[in-house]
């Protein structure tokens, strides 16, 4: 750490951001808090990744991750299957 890049989220996702460009995707780093509900200073990065005019959420770089892709638009989105009661 001693040259204050942050953690392995901000590696993960500056490589995955730099591949997705390279194929012609629209990047955009975000920068945020792993607890958005408690003060302090935002410490993790995801990325918006624009693909056939949709935005999604990715995170590469977070210890257990999202499986799937995760369209950013209002309403409610779970990670569960269908008739899932876990």
């Amino acid at each position: 750490m001693l040259r204050k890049r942050g953690g392995y989220c901000f590696e993960h996702a500056l490589l995955f951001a730099a591949v997705a460009e390279q194929l012609g995707y629209q990047v955009t780093r975000l920068i945020s808090r792993v607890q958005p509900h408690l003060s302090g200073p935002r410490t993790h990065m995801s990325l918006k990744v624009c693909a056939e005019d949709t935005d999604y959420l990715v995170d590469v770089g977070f210890g257990s991750g999202l499986l799937t892709t995760m369209p950013l638009r209002d309403g409610t989105w779970s990670t569960r299957p269908v008739g899932s009661t876990g």
